[in-house]
């Protein structure tokens, strides 16, 4: 039986970590500094990130005073290790300079005695032949990376990172430090006409496949017409399970033993996990495959690739499922690397959550930097840390994200389908590959919509899997229904599960009876907005049902268990008994918000009260539509070579509530206070509800000021801080750094004195959100509490 002590106890590992870059001068105190006050921000962990001069010299040249993986590097992080220690914080270890994960840096390049042994290979067509092509490095440009299908570059990289680590940080390992993390390693990226390769390639595929490659590789590498022959399509998708296995084998498997022996845990992700196609034409091979070969498997959202009201797709999901099936306690997520600083809290939140329902439960947030200077100030977006004017509010939501992720962890979780990812079809190309990825996206969009929850299976999973009791055994997993989008190129071992699984009256569904599938809960009327998934702890069972739409949702849900309900509220770390009545209920939504609830027995939970809090709707006392001021208080803007924070001492100013913008200017970033009056017969038990905030705020009452608040609804009990009489009311708001970024001026000034990298994505995006301040209706409402 669960206690509402051990749910409202996250531990410090499922803390959000963000990527905290190492990018300028490090002074050791300041450092120190910097990590105190994230924790004071509600932060438990943080993934030093190091961003070293020969990462990318050329197009992001950076001024880090000490060497990358120097003695005083190391000592470095010593010294960060210790704080945390002192902190109670987790301390991840990023295993590189810079990205992909595999180079140290360029160091295993540089090290090698003969430089092109350890270089990319890839074959290309000339002239009807497929000729074998050692790819170049320029360190003036980037950092080389290996060949990471080389043992040798394996175990170079281990020695130069993980062992001189080991020297440093050894007794901090399996305490302070739990995870290393491992980013987007992998093979020379293949467009269409060419196939990534290392030295023994050929001997190899002789090996794994019994027969020689060479002769079909020109047709492999020639633009498909769609009417190859069958054993050509065969050796392509026996071409790309060898070069997976050999990733799998050569690079990720060597760094997770020797973390598990050294009491760590492997995680990271790959690039370009989002789209399926990668699978062919990316870096990491079969995507189930590698994951799997990660204690904490996981996947990367940049560049806005999930977004509300655009972009849906499944592929958070490769991770959990991975991570599922392996028994591994955490699968984690990238979040937010070039998706702009116009991201509104909701925005936040409703990635997080998405994330979150689809069995992500480690969120590692980009990024933290100790330098803003010149082409810094442009970089990767969007910035966090002291130059964002709504950090100082994000404690809230560092605490939902931690909470969450805790809840998400415990127990184990309950996926009764799987779905067949066929794999085989994408790297047989053509329409097979078409049709494959068609029905994969809009399969699990199908039964998601349906609360449907599910975990992908692969060739190798399906083939290795055992059928017992009408069930398919898949690692620490358990599968009554297998749902079969496409098959054309199934493997025969994969082939025989499936028959055995059937014979023994499994469940198997195709495409189009996908949504059929056994449903985590009951949602009515049908909802297709709600996303809801389980986990079993014991004799209870925990939901995370999130609402992913623009609009609030008013439904009954039913879950299967007969037990007594209760909800838990993330935002406030509270359990409450909901109702006793056989696991249904009404419950409202908010737009893009999620929320908890518990089945069975938890220790330390009173009865459920009658009616519950979602059933009462509040009554207006009073409508502040009154006499209002407006102060600014604190801007920031880009200066000539860094960020400018300027705390100001203006008059206020009588405004409306709705955009400050023409009070304070279009490029305003920062801080306002909204001042006004009101009178209260008697003190009494009250709510303030602020309406629509552009984007965070907080309050002050009779100068009493109240915890922050960054995730709507902007609600306050303000019960304790009003009196009878005359009160006075303060309300800060936040705006996001959009705006001061938004003027053509200042992307002219910085492409005039700085190369810009990602700009071309991240501009557009802050287009939005400009509007800010407080827009109301501001009320006071009876607290029914």
């Amino acid at each position: 039986m669960l206690s509402v002590s051990q749910l409202t106890t996250p531990p410090p590992e499922c803390s959000p970590a963000y990527f905290w870059q190492i990018n300028g001068q490090v002074d050791i105190p300041m450092l120190i500094d910097e990590l105190r006050a994230m924790h004071a921000n509600g932060l438990n962990a943080v993934c030093l990130h190091p961003f070293p001069d020969e990462f990318r010299p050329k197009m992001m040249p950076a001024r880090v005073s000490i060497p990358y993986l120097s003695p005083e590097w190391l000592a470095m992080t010593r010294a960060l290790c210790e704080e945390c220690r002192r902190l109670g914080m987790n301390y991840w270890l990023y295993d590189e300079g810079g990205w992909p994960s595999g180079g140290a840096g360029g160091q295993v390049w540089q090290n090698a005695k003969d430089k092109e042994a350890v270089q990319q290979r890839v074959y290309k067509l000339e002239n009807g032949q497929a000729v074998l092509k050692i790819l170049g490095a320029n360190p003036q440009v980037a950092a080389p990376y290996p060949d990471v299908l080389n043992p040798a570059v394996t175990r170079e990289f281990l020695r130069i990172t993980h062992e001189q680590y080991a020297k440093y940080l050894g007794e901090f390992f399996g305490r302070e430090i739990t995870f290393v993390f491992t980013d987007e390693p992998g093979t020379a990226h293949c467009s269409p006409g060419t196939l990534g390769s290392t030295a023994d390639f050929i001997a190899q595929f002789r090996k794994l496949k019994g027969y020689d490659v060479t002769p079909f590789l020109p047709a492999l590498l020639a633009v498909e017409k769609g009417d190859e022959p069958s054993e050509v399509t065969t050796a392509r998708m026996d071409y790309h399970d060898v070069l997976s296995t050999l990733f799998a084998r050569r690079f990720l498997a060597p760094i997770r033993r020797w973390c598990r022996r050294h009491g760590l845990l492997s995680g990271g992700h790959f690039s370009g996990e989002d789209t399926p196609a990668g699978n062919r034409f990316g870096t990491y091979g079969n995507i189930m495959q590698s994951l799997r070969m990660l204690d904490v498997p996981g996947v990367d959202a940049i560049w806005r690739q999930l977004f509300p009201g655009q972009r849906v797709h499944p592929f958070p999901k490769y991770a959990s499922s991975a991570a599922h099936q392996n028994g591994n306690r955490f699968a984690l997520a990238e979040i937010f690397a070039v998706y702009g600083n116009a991201l509104s809290p909701a925005e936040m939140r409703w990635l997080v959550d998405y994330m979150l329902v689809r069995g992500i439960n480690l969120i590692v947030p980009s990024k933290i930097s100790t330098c803003h200077r010149e082409h810094f100030m442009s970089g990767i977006r969007p910035h966090f840390g002291r130059v964002n004017p709504l950090w100082p509010y994000m404690k809230e939501y560092h605490q939902y994200i931690e909470r969450s992720c805790h809840l998400l962890s415990l127990g184990k979780p309950h996926c009764p389908s799987a779905v067949y990812f066929d794999i085989r079809s994408i790297w047989a190309g053509g329409t097979a590959m078409a049709e494959a990825i068609r029905r994969h996206e809009d399969v699990a969009k199908a039964m998601s919509e349906k609360q449907c929850d599910f975990d992908y299976l692969d060739d190798d999973a399906l083939a290795k899997a055992r059928v017992k009791n009408g069930s398919l055994l898949v690692g620490k997993m358990r599968y009554r229904c297998l749902v079969i989008p496409t098959a054309g190129h199934m493997s025969d071992a994969a082939k025989n599960t499936l028959q055995a699984f059937t014979q023994a009256g499994g469940t198997v569904l195709d495409a189009a009876s996908a949504d059929k599938a056994e449903r985590s809960a009951i949602i009515s009327p049908d909802n297709p907005a709600i996303r809801v998934c389980k986990r079993v702890v014991g004799s209870n069972a925990i939901y995370f049902v999130v609402n992913e739409s623009a609009e609030a949702q008013s439904f009954a849900i039913t879950l299967p268990e007969k037990k007594a309900v209760s909800h838990y509220s993330p935002e406030d770390n509270r359990v409450t008994a909901l109702t006793s009545d056989q696991g249904r209920f009404s419950w409202h939504l908010p737009a893009y918000s999620a929320t908890f609830f518990i089945t069975g027995a938890i220790a330390g939970v009173g009865k459920p009260r009658h009616p519950t809090p979602a059933e009462v709707a509040p009554s207006v006392l009073q409508r502040l539509d009154g006499a209002w001021t407006i102060q600014a208080r604190r801007r920031i803007y880009p200066g000539t070579d860094d960020f400018v924070c300027e705390d100001l001492h203006e008059a206020p100013r009588p405004c409306a509530l709705g955009d400050w913008r023409p009070v304070l200017g279009n490029d305003f970033s920062g801080e306002a206070t909204y001042r006004c009056t009101f009178t209260l017969a008697q003190a009494q038990r009250i709510i303030l509800d602020l309406g629509d905030v552009g984007y965070a705020c907080k309050v002050a009452v009779n100068g009493k000021a109240l915890p922050p608040k960054f995730l709507p609804p902007y609600c306050f009990d303000i019960s304790a801080v009003v009196r009878a009489g005359r009160n006075d009311l303060d309300v800060t708001v936040a705006n996001t750094l959009a705006n001061a970024l938004a003027p053509d001026a200042v992307l002219k000034q910085w492409a005039e004195k700085w190369p810009l990298q990602y700009e071309d994505k991240q501009r557009p995006f802050e287009n939005e959100h400009h509007e800010s301040g407080l827009f109301g209706p501001v009320t006071l409402l009876e607290d029914y509490d």
